[in-house]
């Protein structure tokens, strides 16, 4: 059962962390369509605070898999995103699988 939440994300220079909450093999992270204007920002992610940042363009999605073939399970780190620098913010969707 796929299960889909909504989070803001911005370009305060805090970045937001991606939590699974359920027990899922992949999770898509991606701007919410629903945005009026989507797609509206480009946005970063890392796996960690130690990584570089890979940038996302307005309107791309990122599926992130737990390495090692495992499944998340509820509470796991999956990510860290951001909002492009200068952007703002915006509403993302968080899509479990």
């Amino acid at each position: 059962m796929a299960l889909t939440r909504t989070q803001t994300v911005t370009d305060n220079g805090d970045p937001e962390e991606v939590v699974a909450e359920t027990t899922c093999w992949e999770i898509e992270f991606a701007e919410d369509d629903s945005v009026v204007g989507w797609p509206t920002v480009d946005w970063q992610f890392k796996r960690s605070l130690t990584d570089d940042w890979k940038t996302r363009t307005a309107g791309r999605s990122k599926m992130f898999r737990n390495p090692g073939g495992q499944p998340f399970h509820p509470g796991d780190h999956v990510a860290y995103v951001q909002v492009v620098s200068g952007q703002g913010s915006s509403t993302f969707a968080k899509d479990e699988q």
